[in-house]
């Protein structure tokens, strides 16, 4: 300690300064109690302590690591790399329980329906409109390319067959437009009514084919000359049949899905 008079070093706790002889009863704190109190001061000026100072925004163990354990609210690190990681969100858009945001063919139960959205869309549509143009055709014989009076005057039975297919012809169209409308909006018995345009087609042509070759062969007429013809006829019937076995047993796997 120091003498309050004289300023000179004495034993701590000595009531008269050895030099001086001045007492010391008088000073109120020794130098103990002076360095505990600068010590006290010097921690209230200091708002962060050293210890503190260390980890000022992460003061528990556990928190030095740029992102807060697992338990707190807060994704681990490993989840912060791949953010689509976590439990319930392998896609960014799917709730929980789905792998798809959509499921592929919803609508449709889940089957697969690509010839049924090809039949709708493009093939029932396309086909009425080729029925249109040779129901026209055959109406006003422009099939024989010119030679229409010259051979119905020479086979007039002809002509009558010619009008009768024309007319079923058109009807068919129409026919087909009312299938693929039906099939489009899964309305209930639209199946059927596909396989139905089906068997008309097929029949019709059969019938016509059949009513041609006799005609001709009433006349005389030579049927090697109309080979091709006849191939594609019977080419056409053929693909006709498939298409109505075909599709009855693809629409027969669907038809729960027509209930409008």
């Amino acid at each position: 300690m120091f003498c309050g008079n004289c300023r000179a070093q004495i034993p701590d706790n000595s009531p008269v300064c050895p030099y001086c002889g001045a007492p010391q009863a008088q000073q109120p704190y020794s130098q103990q109690y002076r360095q505990q109190g600068a010590q006290q001061n010097y921690q209230q000026q200091q708002p962060y302590a050293q210890q503190n100072y260390r980890q000022p925004s992460y003061p528990q163990q556990g928190y030095r690591q740029p992102y807060p354990q697992q338990g707190y609210g807060q994704p681990n690190p490993q989840q912060y790399q791949q953010p689509y990681s976590q439990q319930g969100y392998r896609q960014p858009y799917a709730p929980q329980g789905y792998p798809q945001p959509y499921p592929q063919n919803a609508q449709y139960g889940g089957l697969p329906m690509k010839w049924h959205k090809f039949l709708v869309c493009f093939a029932l549509w396309a086909s009425a409109a080729l029925f249109i143009i040779s129901g026209v055709m055959t109406l006003t014989g422009t099939q024989y390319e010119g030679y229409a009076e010259l051979i119905y005057a020479f086979i007039p039975g002809l002509q009558v067959t010619d009008l009768a297919y024309g007319i079923v012809q058109l009807g068919i169209a129409v026919f087909g437009f009312s299938a693929a409308y039906k099939l489009l909006k899964l309305k209930r018995g639209a199946p059927k009514l596909l396989t139905t345009l089906f068997i008309v087609e097929t029949v019709a042509s059969v019938l016509y084919l059949a009513a041609f070759l006799l005609i001709l062969s009433n006349y005389g007429a030579d049927l090697s000359d109309l080979i091709v013809y006849l191939i594609s006829t019977v080419t056409s019937i053929a693909v006709s049949v498939v298409m109505i076995i075909a599709n009855h047993v693809y629409y027969k796997k669907r038809a729960h899905l027509f209930v409008n």
